[in-house]
């Protein structure tokens, strides 16, 4: 009885130092084996490798035993040799195919940091994220240039002078050429197309003012009707108020 004790002593204390803490699985089938007394050579031809197969599974030498697949095949003709649970050496195996047993400092780095937070890998992607953002707002700022009329802010003027001064605008026009100004009382949509030129398009707002000088016959198209002052050489410009939605002057 106290051989047997010694015996099942010598199974727990066959775990190598540098094992501590990790499954053992070749130790633990080692101890079992020689407390039931049977020996590598009844295993070995029991389980159909050699000896020397036997002597590095029983060691753990990873580096040395075949793939993972026969290793566990193996194993578990073992177990079932010996009397051992068959999953419970096979989970040991696994554990110890991990970082059992090494030293922490000889793993590669991507090892260390798989379970961390990584700043590094994201950084690409984000740059790249970054840059296709800003060339969308980039051809969305120009498309909206493209397609929108153009916002005039030529200059402010005294809008109630305008309204009550026939002399707000001294300058005469030069010979063959006449001054139109226009000035926006609400937000008002202008088309502005000479005989001799290409269209002009705005979007004006309040206090907003146009003035061009013309030498040929010049269309008009606005859609507010008491949105607009116009004058023609200092001349108020009459508006027909009943003209429909979009007003059409033709000048002069």
């Amino acid at each position: 009885m106290f051989s047997s004790r010694k015996e099942v002593s010598a199974v727990v204390n066959t775990v190598s130092p540098d094992q501590r803490g990790c499954e053992s699985f070749g130790s633990y089938l080692k101890g079992l084996r020689q407390w039931k007394k049977i020996s590598m050579e009844a295993v070995a031809a029991e389980i159909k490798i050699s000896l020397s197969q036997l002597e590095q599974l029983e060691a753990e030498n990873h580096k040395s035993l075949p793939d993972d697949v026969f290793v566990r095949g193996i194993l578990r003709s073992y177990a079932r040799f010996i009397g051992v649970d068959e999953n419970d050496i096979i989970n040991r195996y696994r554990i110890s195919r991990g970082t059992c047993g090494r030293d922490p400092r000889s793993l590669p780095a991507r090892d260390k940091a798989a379970n961390g937070f990584r700043p590094g890998r994201w950084l690409v992607p984000g740059i790249l994220l970054i840059l296709i953002v800003m060339s969308v707002l980039y051809m969305v700022y120009e498309i909206s240039l493209d397609s929108s009329p153009l916002m005039p802010r030529e200059r402010k003027f005294d809008f109630q002078a305008i309204q009550q001064s026939d002399n707000i605008y001294p300058r005469a026009a030069r010979n063959g050429e006449w001054r139109l100004e226009m000035a926006a009382t609400k937000k008002t949509w202008l088309k502005i197309q000479p005989d001799d030129q290409e269209a002009l398009e705005y979007i004006l707002f309040p206090m907003d003012y146009v003035e061009l000088a013309v030498s040929s016959r010049v269309r008009l198209q606005f859609d507010t009707a008491d949105g607009l002052n116009i004058r023609l050489n200092g001349q108020p410009v009459a508006i027909d108020k009943k003209n429909g939605d979009v007003i059409t002057i033709d000048l002069p």
